[in-house]
C-alpha cells in the first residue's frame, strides 16, 4: 500500500502543471514575438524572417558592432551572436584560431568563434527553448545583455593579440589581468605601510571598509567617476570628518592613488606612496 501511494503521488507531482510557467504575454515563442519584444522596449532592429534572424546595432563607447539573434526552429535554439569588430590579417588567423581554443577551453560560457568565409570574429551563445516552447522577456534580456558584455570584454585581449603584441601561449594570463584591470578600484588590496598591515576593501555598491592589522578602522562610502574616487568616511577611530578625492590607477594588479583633495593627512599618508596590491 505504503509503495501504491508513493507512485500515485509521483504520478500527481510528474503531471501536475508547472508552478514557474510563465504568463503568455512574457513568453516569446517565434522570431516576429521577439521582433516585438524589442520594439517594445525600445530597442532599434532589423528583421530577415525568411532567414529567420534580426541584427540590431550595438554602441558601447568605442565598442561599434551589430548583434544578431538567430531563431532555429528546426533545432529548438536561439543563437544570440555579438560580432567583435577587429579585422584580423591573414597572417594572424592562425594565432587567432589557437587562441579561441585556449580561451575557451577556460571561459565558464565558451563562446568565441571566427568565420573564415566572412572574416568575422563573434562571441556566441546558444540556448534552448525546448522542450518549453519559449524563452521568457527575462531570459531575453539576460541572454541578450550578457553575450554583448562577454564580447565586449574580449575586445582589448583579442586587439592586443591580432596586431601581434601577444601570442597564444600567454593569452590566459594576459587576458585575467585585462580582467583585473578592468575592475578598477573594486575589490579587496593590501600594502604594509606605518608598521602595520592594512586592507582596503572597496564594494561596487560604494561600502568600503579600511584595516589596520585586522581590525577595522574605517566605515566609508566610495563613489567612483572615471579615474576618480571619493571616499565619505561614515565612522571608526581613524574616520576623516572631510570627505577626501583621489586620482586612482589599478593596473596589472596593484592600485595607486594621487590627492586631489583632503584635509585628512592621516588618510592621505596610508591612501598613497607605496602601492596596493590585490
Amino acid at each position: 500500500m505504503r509503495i501504491l501511494s508513493l507512485i500515485v503521488l509521483l504520478l500527481t507531482v510528474a503531471t501536475s502543471p508547472v508552478d514557474a510557467q510563465q504568463p503568455e504575454e512574457s513568453q516569446i515563442k517565434s522570431l516576429e514575438n521577439l521582433m516585438q519584444f524589442f520594439q517594445r522596449i525600445g530597442i532599434n532592429s532589423q528583421a530577415d524572417l525568411e532567414q529567420g534572424f534580426i541584427a540590431i546595432p550595438v554602441k558601447k563607447e568605442a565598442f561599434d558592432a551589430v548583434h544578431v539573434v538567430r531563431w532555429a526552429t528546426s533545432d529548438g535554439v536561439v543563437h544570440f551572436i555579438q560580432v567583435i569588430p577587429l579585422k584580423v590579417a591573414p597572417e594572424r588567423i592562425g594565432a587567432l584560431e589557437s587562441a579561441i581554443v585556449r580561451l575557451n577551453h577556460s571561459y565558464p560560457v565558451p563562446g568565441l568563434g571566427f568565420n573564415h568565409e566572412t572574416g568575422t570574429l563573434y562571441f556566441r551563445m546558444t540556448v534552448p527553448f525546448a522542450p518549453a516552447g519559449y524563452l521568457t522577456e527575462q531570459e531575453t534580456q539576460e541572454y541578450f545583455g550578457y553575450c554583448i558584455n562577454q564580447a565586449y570584454q574580449f575586445v582589448p585581449t583579442l586587439t592586443e593579440l591580432v596586431e601581434g603584441r601577444v601570442e597564444p601561449d600567454n593569452i590566459l594570463q594576459y587576458h585575467r589581468q585585462v580582467l583585473q584591470n578592468s575592475l578598477g578600484p573594486y575589490g579587496v588590496w593590501k600594502k604594509t605601510a606605518a608598521g602595520s598591515e592594512w586592507v582596503l576593501t572597496v564594494k561596487t555598491n560604494g561600502e568600503t571598509t579600511l584595516q589596520r592589522d585586522g581590525e577595522v578602522v574605517v566605515d566609508s562610502m566610495a563613489k567612483v567617476e572615471g579615474t576618480t574616487i571619493t571616499f565619505d568616511d561614515i565612522n571608526g577611530s581613524l574616520a576623516a570628518n572631510d570627505p577626501g578625492v583621489y586620482e586612482f590607477t589599478a593596473k596589472d594588479g596593484q592600485l595607486t592613488f594621487t590627492k586631489k583633495s583632503d584635509t585628512s593627512t592621516g588618510r592621505e599618508q596610508i591612501l598613497t606612496g607605496d602601492a596596493w596590491a590585490r
